[in-house]
């Protein structure tokens, strides 16, 4: 069958069924030797070289194949109806629980693409043209490892597309210049090789529960050899080739390895492109997917005339899942040191994504190699023997401690965004850095005024030169920026004089009912921080301030509760924040309230009672041990300001009383102390005073203090009578006076020792008690 001038071998007019079953090698073949010879060694007229070749047509089907299949002919084109039905099946043998392809466990393609004569040498041509393939899919799981596609020497117009590969544990596409047993006479190279349109599975079709043939274990571990091999090849190009692993980790037995019922992504061992000795590679728009090792590796040549691998362009890539490199270049061993050309140069890449949880350490990494230039956001390492590298970051790093590039090359060139950091914190100024070693003939330094050195729209970097122009001043002088001690950058002059100078003057004592600390400053005071020290919670940090005229300064500052303030300070900082000084804050101390009596503590009351004067909100109860030690009980009191009383609880042990003397000290609403601290007289027992009486009165009066009841006691009868009434003091209540009836007891008062007015706390204690013949007159 004829198109045009072009002949058409349907393969199934040879005998291939395209069942998966029937051997079809024999009938591919046959349709393959049918097409044309290559007439030009036998004609004058090169118009004859319109009739090399043809088409050799797969229809829809599964066509098993056991051994090579040879394309020796220049024009050849391989094509199916659709990619996806029509599917080419390699076959091996099992040989010791391998399935080896025609007896070769890789030394055998299945596809060979070359000029050979008639017992399979290479003839007197050392290329072939015009080929390729599509249409068509490729299903291996039927062999080990095998090389689908080997072109050997291809020379334009090599187009393969539209190709899809399933379970390749081996390599996918191979051009080369030659085999390692030099199947050439002559070194050479090749050309023109378009690879379009490309879908390789490393190795897919492991699964949870294996029901597949025995020998295809479907592991995307098992696939160790290059995806793509291209060798001393020049102006050819990879355009939406993708090589994808779609695999998770699994045993030996190809079962998937799972845990809490979920896998995990499987790396192949292996390197998706290869090029070695190649010049002129492009590769775009393609996408490279779970493998352990390079995904791109670049080296110098192998078999061909070539050594360099130069002229490459890779761009608008996606890595995905790469647990190495993205790419890797490395011209060899020695390279530039060893007094060698290096083997890798002249390769842009740019404007690749990295994607995945697997994320390598470099995304590119280089050596041995010469006028490489990158233009990406990525991480690269470049090695000792690297050259004249270029890279056009984004950014140069991620934080103070990741740094995205590394650098032990010659003469690299690093451009980019490099964020700053100071104390941990970003510092996000907008500039492009350059990392390079500069040779000038002559250098400008910038003019600038002392106020702008430090203007928030212009990046700072240590390091920084300036001709500072002072107000008022004629000279102009050097200025650089360096790390002061508190590792903040400062603008100092080259002699390292502080071009920023002054600070606080004076602070004026503080109170807190102003709410501000003021005082006076002079020089190039910017702003303020006040840091008030607490025993008992975090520091309070207060930042700002206002500068008002004849150099005086105030800044806000207020809290709640000064109690416990151990210390006050401001610090004065320039217009970069740095510290120019710092002084203590006088606190005003001033004690306008006054305790004016304590009643005596009784060891088992709770409440201590008292009377004050003035400013007085609250008060600090201090304990002081025998040896001198005084430390702080609690903070509180209830004050009543009509009254002038007070009130403090207190629930301690009598124990506790043994071994403490207290005080108390007044406090304002601040928590300043306002006045003296006072003793609080503690006693353990009540005190009864009774009024003097006489026969013929009704009832026996006096005070108290600490009572709660009263009882007269008659010792000869050993009665007992309650009663009383008691009256408590309006300001300190645990005192008071009394009145007890005893109209039929008074009358009978003669003698010592038989009546008795006694006195209870709240829990029935006696702790008191008068012998009434004392106060009789």
């Amino acid at each position: 069958m004829y198109r045009g001038t072009q002949k058409i071998s349907n393969v199934k007019d040879f005998g291939a069924v395209g069942d998966g079953i029937k051997d079809d090698t024999q009938a591919i073949q046959d349709a393959i030797d049918s097409l044309y010879e290559f007439p030009v060694l036998h004609a004058n007229n090169t118009s004859e070289m319109s009739k090399e070749g043809g088409v050799v047509y797969f229809p829809a089907g599964s066509y098993k194949v056991t051994k090579t299949i040879y394309i020796n002919k220049a024009g050849v084109l391989l094509a199916g109806a659709e990619s996806l039905p029509t599917v080419i099946t390699p076959t091996g043998k099992l040989v010791n629980g391998e399935l080896i392809f025609e007896g070769q466990e890789s030394g055998k393609p299945v596809f060979e693409f070359a000029y050979f004569d008639g017992v399979n040498n290479t003839g007197n041509r050392s290329f072939i043209r015009n080929i390729g393939m599509s249409n068509l899919t490729f299903n291996l799981k039927f062999v080990n490892k095998v090389t689908t596609i080997r072109i050997l020497r291809p020379y334009d117009l090599c187009v393969f597309k539209n190709l899809m590969f399933f379970n390749i544990r081996g390599t996918a596409i191979q051009a080369v210049s030659d085999l390692e047993n030099s199947v050439f006479p002559a070194q050479g190279l090749g050309q023109g090789l378009i690879l379009r349109d490309i879908h390789i599975d490393n190795s897919g079709s492991a699964q949870k529960n294996y029901t597949k043939f025995s020998a295809d274990k479907g592991r995307a571990e098992d696939a160790t050899a290059p995806v793509i091999h291209l060798e001393n090849l020049n102006e050819s190009s990879l355009t939406n080739v993708k090589i994808i692993a779609c695999g998770k980790k699994a045993d030996s037995e190809g079962k998937i390895i799972e845990t809490n019922n979920l896998g995990t992504i499987a790396h192949a061992e292996r390197n998706a492109v290869i090029l070695q000795g190649c010049q002129g590679i492009t590769i775009r728009e393609c996408a490279f997917t779970q493998v352990s090792k390079a995904a791109i590796l670049i080296q110098r040549g192998v078999y061909g005339k070539q050594i360099d691998s130069k002229y490459h362009f890779i761009q608008s890539n996606t890595f995905e899942e790469i647990t190495e490199t993205g790419i890797t270049l490395d011209g060899g061993a020695g390279g530039f040191a060893g007094g060698k050309r290096e083997g890798v140069s002249q390769i842009t890449i740019s404007e690749n994504r990295f994607l995945g949880n697997s994320t390598p350490r470099y995304d590119y990494w280089m050596d041995n190699c010469n006028l490489i230039v990158i233009k990406d956001r990525a991480k690269v390492y470049i090695g000792h023997n690297a050259t004249n590298s270029t890279i056009h970051a984004v950014d140069l790093n991620n934080s103070s401690n990741d740094y995205k590039i590394t650098d032990n090359g010659k003469r690299t060139t690093i451009m980019g965004k490099e964020y700053e950091y100071e104390n941990g914190h970003l510092m996000n100024y907008d500039a492009y850095t350059f990392h390079t070693r500069l040779k000038a003939d002559r250098l400008t330094i910038p003019i600038i005024d002392k106020d702008d050195l430090y203007q928030s729209d212009r990046k700072v970097t240590e390091g920084d030169i300036a001709l500072v122009k002072v107000e008022n001043e004629v000279e102009k002088k050097i200025a650089v920026l360096r790390s002061a001690a508190s590792g903040s950058l400062k603008w100092t002059y080259i002699d390292g004089g502080d071009i920023f100078s002054g600070g606080i003057r004076n602070v004026n004592e503080y109170w807190p009912g102003d709410r501000k600390v003021t005082g006076s400053f002079e020089g190039d005071v910017e702003l303020f921080k006040v840091t008030a020290s607490f025993s008992d919670k975090p520091d309070l940090v207060q930042t700002g301030g206002r500068l008002l005229e004849n150099n005086a300064f105030e800044i806000d500052f207020s809290v709640a509760d000064f109690s416990k303030c151990t210390s006050m300070v401001i610090q004065a900082f320039d217009i970069a924040r740095n510290l120019l000084n710092e002084r203590e804050v006088p606190i005003f101390s001033r004690k306008p309230g006054q305790i004016m009596e304590i009643s005596n503590h009784y060891i088992r009351n709770t409440i201590i009672y008292g009377s004050l004067l003035g400013d007085i909100k609250k008060f600090r109860l201090l304990g002081e041990t025998a040896d001198g030690v005084v430390t702080e009980i609690s903070l509180g009191g209830t004050v009543d300001t009509v009254k002038g009383t007070f009130q403090y609880y207190l629930n301690q042990p009598t124990s506790f009383y043994e071994n403490h003397t207290l005080f108390i000290e007044p406090l304002d609403e601040y928590g300043i102390v306002s006045g003296e601290r006072v003793r609080v007289p503690v006693v353990a027992e009540g005190n009864l005073s009774v009024a003097t009486f006489k026969r013929g009165d009704r009832n026996l009066t006096g005070t108290f203090e600490n009572i709660h009841r009263l009882e007269l006691f008659v010792a000869s009868t050993n009665t007992v009578t309650r009663g009383g009434t008691l009256v408590a003091d309006e300001k300190l209540p645990n005192k008071g006076t009394f009145s007890f009836y005893a109209i039929s007891v008074i009358p009978n008062i003669d003698k010592s020792n038989e009546y008795y007015l006694r006195g209870y706390d709240a829990k029935n204690n006696k702790i008191a008690e008068v012998d009434l013949f004392l106060r009789k007159e």
